[in-house]
């Protein structure tokens, strides 16, 4: 029987595979197509998760925290956190170790508490010091309860930190037995911060509030004529209106109505300094007509630390 002819018509069956078998080879390329696009798109998704710009964001906001930014470098350690990244479990530690160091340095004691109690759910110990870590959450707690008055509860947490080592937290412990009228702790105190940190203007400014509150005015004006002359802006209005505390408890009302008038001078807005001038004219002039009249005052004048 001869061969059939290749170039015969082919007949309805032939006809019906080679369309089976043409569509068999477009769902073949189609499933090759989707798996390269699944594979193409998961590609891009691991690129995006592992080669993130954590890094460099993080990188921003530390040379912003350098600077002493600490507002800014805050915002940008956030923006570093909230970027998506796979495996960064340490990075992401230490980008919010720094946000709740600057919510530390901004006063923003109660968020980070909040921070660091944040760490130790999120994360595993093995990618912090745990003890650390502990450490700075009740510190953090204890600087919360500072700043809402509280110098009672938190001094144990204060003295146990300089115990460990931590000297710059001496200082919230002098303060705090300063308003506890345990004067003798706070030199104590006060001594180991000036050790530590130096002798600035506030320094010179909290032993003269020491040496007034006990009564020691004129050792008080020597601390306060140092940090006056050491320059530093944001306590020379305390440290001027100490001064002329000290001269009134020495009753020196003449050196003391002469600082008080320089003092209304320059911090006219000041009542408690508007209230002390007048108390103080009434010491050094004679004036048939009343102080409230004439100065337009009516708070009693403060007879209380130079310090508050």
């Amino acid at each position: 029987m001869s061969k059939p002819d290749k170039h015969m018509k082919k007949g309805p069956y032939e006809r019906e595979m080679a369309r089976r078998r043409r569509e068999r080879k477009r769902r073949i390329r189609r499933f090759h197509l989707i798996c390269l696009g699944v594979m193409l798109l998961a590609f891009i998704i691991v690129c995006v998760n592992i080669f993130s710009h954590k890094k460099s964001i993080r990188k921003e906001a530390v040379s912003l925290y350098e600077a002493g930014n600490y507002q800014e470098a805050l915002d940008k350690f956030k923006e570093a956190y909230a970027e998506k990244q796979w495996f960064s479990d340490s990075i992401n530690v230490d980008i919010l170790l720094y946000e709740a160091d600057c919510m530390m340095q901004l006063q923003l004691f109660s968020d980070a508490e909040l921070t660091y109690l944040d760490i130790q759910k999120k994360y595993p110990a093995s990618k912090y010091d745990k003890e650390q870590l502990s450490y700075l959450s009740d510190l953090s707690h204890a600087l919360g309860n500072y700043q809402r008055g509280d110098y009672v509860s938190t001094v144990a947490t204060f003295t146990k930190a300089v115990e460990n080592g931590h000297k710059d937290i001496s200082i919230y412990a002098a303060i705090c037995y300063e308003n506890q009228k345990s004067y003798d702790k706070m030199k104590e105190y006060l001594d180991i911060y000036a050790n530590y940190h130096g002798i600035d203007a506030y320094v010179n400014y909290k032993y003269a509030s020491y040496y007034y509150d006990t009564k020691d005015y004129n050792q008080a004006l020597t601390y306060l004529a140092q940090g006056e002359s050491a320059g530093d802006s944001d306590y020379l209005q305390e440290i001027l209106y100490a001064e002329i505390m000290c001269y009134k408890e020495l009753q020196n009302y003449t050196e003391a109505f002469s600082r008080a008038t320089s003092y209304i001078a320059k911090y006219p807005e000041d009542q408690k300094g508007q209230d002390l001038y007048a108390y103080l004219d009434t010491r050094v002039n004679v004036n048939e007509v009343p102080v409230n009249d004439r100065y337009h005052l009516y708070s009693e004048p403060e007879n209380s630390s130079a310090v508050e």
